[in-house]
């Protein structure tokens, strides 16, 4: 951060503080009965998830699409923390929650996954903007939509944001 100094009139000044670089967005107050893993990097590591039971609506994290990258492409995926598979349902939206599903938007299975297209539509990918935040929603849920999350069981789900290429 820099300190300026303004001058509005003789004997008159305000301080303003400058941030340089890019600002972290707020994280979303979780809705209730969610999870929400944290505001993850395009870094390809795997951020976990805690605390989800049989009782969790849904769980999230959000992400900022990086800058310098149109025309390439983006994958963000879904893994299971240990134990054996559990299907899931994956939605990017812009909204925690939001399970609307957008073209190519939304996957289910074991290990979901989801592929982006920065600036320029492409096949079997969403269309993202540089710069914009997006919501990846999770639910352990079967493809019949009943709860894939039984009790006893590890539903914590880890997820990967991959860096564009």
């Amino acid at each position: 951060m820099t300190d300026t100094k303004i001058t509005l009139s003789p004997g008159d000044s305000v301080l303003v503080t400058a941030v340089s670089g890019p600002v972290p967005p707020i994280p979303p107050t979780p809705p209730v009965g969610s999870v929400f893993i944290g505001h993850i990097d395009a870094d390809g590591a795997r951020h976990a998830a805690t605390g989800v039971t049989p009782a969790t609506t849904f769980i999230y994290c959000t992400f900022t699409i990086p800058t310098g990258a149109n025309g390439k492409q983006m994958q963000i995926s879904t893994y299971n923390t240990t134990g054996p598979a559990i299907w899931r349902k994956v939605n990017l939206a812009r909204q925690p929650g939001d399970f609307t599903a957008l073209p190519n938007g939304s996957d289910q299975g074991g290990t979901p996954s989801l592929h982006m297209a920065i600036g320029t539509p492409q096949v079997g990918c969403v269309t993202v903007q540089a710069g914009e935040v997006w919501v990846l929603n999770i639910r352990d849920q079967s493809f019949t939509g009943a709860n894939s999350c039984s009790l006893g069981q590890d539903c914590n789900p880890t997820v990967a944001l991959f860096p564009p290429s």
